[in-house]
């Protein structure tokens, strides 16, 4: 009776597996049209409301063409984003040819690409575990749940970032070290395997009506829309809204039932990003992407960060909390550093909470994780974390409320 009750979980398990994997990744039951275009917005629409109340289609970020861009760089970098116009015509001419619909599928239909869930993509970046699929499939189950935001492999194999250069200004920063340093991005080699490669840590950033990237921080980057538009909105370090947003929810949802209510402050910059446009973005700005409709461009991120930023004393604390004996006290003024500079980033009182807890200081971490969800009461991560400060503390029966409410 026992081994026949296991094989039957067994068998449930099996096809419970089978059904989350088909809804994961891209659906392939009817034949894909190599040929057709990539559906384009006429609107800033698309065909769905990415809108959200409070954003609507006009745009404050500041348009200007390259040569602005240049004289006024100063006013702009770490402080505010930009959207850059007539950058290189002829090279985001032939790479819009390039990256065609019926082109792309021609040449590299079979070629993997390693895609993720929004929530991976805005917990790790780049560098998190990838499915990998290939570029037909993935296409054709445009729009899924899966985005594809790679990690530079697909470009580098495609050899489609062969003549990039960096936007000027950042270029001079040695912050990117375009084909010269950079050793970050690893190509897959395989379903299983991957290997290092030098050069720009470029990516492609791939998706249909819907799909895209909820608020994340990471290093300078400027994104080359080459197909479609992008929505975006953008908080500065230190002005994030305490409405706070999820990570497990998309920026769709959180455009379309986030907003508003005492807590909300709506974001000091919002854009519909055209076809041909450059967006820069500075080093630790809450950011948040979706597509209108299909979309297609490039985004080339800052291989190293900038001294003295709180992003920076951030990512340093947490490569200094994950060594075997970390220097508790140099952890401690990074990541006090890291709040002086942007204290609505959630991540960065969690990281406190995370150091006294390894330090078994429960009252202090406690504290830290209380501040966390302070600023952003949807921080699954940190509700989770102070509801072990609670149990740690003896205080289990409102561990068990919080797990209950939060979960």
């Amino acid at each position: 009776m026992t081994a026949t009750i296991a094989v039957a979980c067994l068998a449930i398990f099996a096809s419970s597996s089978s059904w989350l994997k088909e809804q994961l990744l891209p659906k392939t039951s009817a034949p894909l049209d190599d040929s057709a275009p990539w559906r384009i917005a006429t609107s800033t629409r698309g065909t769905q409301d990415h809108m959200g109340s409070g954003l609507e289609t006009d745009c404050n970020i500041e348009r200007m063409d390259i040569d602005a861009w240049q004289r006024r760089f100063q006013e702009h970098h770490l402080k505010r984003p930009a959207i850059v116009r007539s950058w290189r015509p002829e090279h985001t001419a032939k790479l819009q040819e390039a990256t065609t619909r019926s082109e792309l599928l021609r040449r590299f239909s079979k070629s993997l690409v390693l895609t993720a869930t929004p929530a991976e993509l805005a917990r790790g970046g780049q560098k998190v575990a990838r499915t990998p699929v290939s570029l037909y499939e993935y296409v054709k189950g445009m729009p899924g749940l899966h985005y594809l935001f790679d990690d530079g492999s697909f470009l580098r194999q495609s050899k489609l970032d062969g003549d990039w250069h960096t936007l000027p200004g950042l270029a001079g920063l040695g912050t990117f070290d375009d084909g010269r340093s950079n050793t970050t991005t690893r190509v897959a080699v395989g379903e299983a395997s991957t290997r290092e490669i030098s050069g720009p840590a470029l990516t492609l950033a791939l998706g249909g009506d819907g799909q895209g990237v909820t608020f994340h921080v990471h290093g300078d980057s400027y994104s080359l829309q080459l197909h479609g538009k992008k929505r975006w909105a953008i908080y500065a370090p230190g002005s994030m809204t305490r409405s706070g947003f999820s990570r497990v929810e998309t920026f769709s949802y959180w455009l379309e039932h986030r907003q508003g209510g005492e807590a909300f402050t709506a974001p000091q910059w919002h854009c519909v990003q055209e076809e041909g446009e450059t967006l820069y973005i500075p080093e630790g700005f809450y950011h948040a992407a979706v597509c209108v409709n299909d979309s297609v461009s490039f985004v080339h991120q800052a291989e190293r960060l900038d001294d003295g930023s709180a992003f920076q004393a951030f990512v340093s604390a947490r490569r200094l909390l994950a060594q075997s004996s970390p220097n508790v006290t140099q952890v401690h003024g990074l990541l006090t550093r890291a709040i002086e500079l942007d204290w609505t980033n959630s991540d960065y009182w969690m990281e406190l909470g995370v150091l006294y807890a390894s330090i078994l200081s429960w009252t202090e971490a406690e504290a830290a994780f209380r501040k966390s969800v302070d600023v952003n009461p949807l921080n699954d991560d940190a509700w989770r974390n102070l509801a072990t400060a609670l149990i740690k503390l003896g205080r289990r029966w409102e561990a068990l409320w919080l797990r209950l409410r939060h979960r």
